[in-house]
């Protein structure tokens, strides 16, 4: 019994070594996960690769988000600016109402640019429905000190905001989708952008009817986005699940590889009428 307990108490006064020297080994670095091959790579024009989106650091009611070392915090809210007196024609109210789409992006963890994107959408509720919306406009802040030279613009389907927290879809004809497409410039380069294909049946469901974009420059691809199948209901709380987005962008700077991930963000973020990270905030 005597030697049993002597044996405790040295085990028990070496405790805290043992501890020191466990910590002290060097432990493995802990490896990011590693990118999928890209399919179909020779149909782009540049040496491309998969990134991958991770979470972002940025406002508590902000979407955020981050991939290759850049960080994307956005914030979306609709302001009606009908004024102080509304219009009733044939039984229709016409408001006037503008989607703002607030942005800042940091690269590798430095401010990098700042702006604001906006869409003006008319809408006539009532006896009878109908929007009218202007174009989707980005523009950099002063404060930014991204290229000087950028501006984005997309056309999106007529179909009318709802509430600060999402634009709400109305079953509409399937045509009234094909408008979506957008263009950026950056830098001195053109890029383009086209839904890789459209679902309105999930606009109806209220996701997004683009499936994913194809970003092109003078007419060849030099980035993709793909946004996850959304066949089961849930609820998605500030974009965790559009993280699952298969990013494709250029390996190099030189061919164009911030430019075509700053517009991929865009175009995840952008209020097609009712982008699923806006859902349930």
């Amino acid at each position: 019994m005597r030697i049993c307990t002597i044996a405790a108490i040295a085990l028990l006064a070496a405790a805290p070594a043992l501890l020191h020297a466990e910590s002290a080994k060097p432990r493995p670095a802990a490896t990011a996960p590693t990118p999928a091959p890209v399919a179909n790579a020779a149909d782009y024009a540049v040496p491309v690769e998969q990134v991958i989106i991770g979470k972002g650091k940025g406002g508590f009611l902000n979407v955020n988000f981050a991939m290759a070392g850049l960080n994307f915090s956005t914030n979306t809210f609709i302001k009606d600016v009908t004024g102080p007196f509304s219009v009733t024609i044939l039984g229709s109210d016409k408001t006037r109402e503008i989607v703002f789409v607030d942005y800042k992006i940091t690269k590798d963890g430095l401010p990098h640019d700042i702006g604001l994107c906006s869409v003006t959408a008319k809408v006539s509720s009532g006896l009878w429905n109908s929007t009218k919306n202007g174009l989707y406009t980005c523009q950099r802040k002063p404060e930014g000190t991204g290229p000087a030279d950028f501006l984005l613009e997309a056309e999106l389907p007529n179909l009318p905001p709802r509430s600060s927290a999402m634009i709400q879809m109305s079953k509409d004809d399937p045509e009234v989708f094909k408008v979506l497409k957008a263009r950026m410039r950056y830098d001195g380069k053109v890029y383009e952008a086209v839904p890789t294909a459209l679902d309105p049946k999930m606009a109806e469901r209220g996701y997004r009817a683009a499936q994913g974009w194809l970003v092109t420059r003078e007419g060849q691809m030099v980035g993709r986005i793909d946004f996850p199948s959304r066949a089961k209901g849930f609820t998605d709380m500030g974009g965790s699940y559009d993280r699952k987005s298969v990013v494709v962008a250029p390996v190099n700077a030189s061919d164009g590889r911030d430019a075509v991930l700053i517009f991929l963000a865009h175009l995840l973020v952008l209020p097609e009428a009712n982008s699923p990270l806006y859902q349930e905030r």
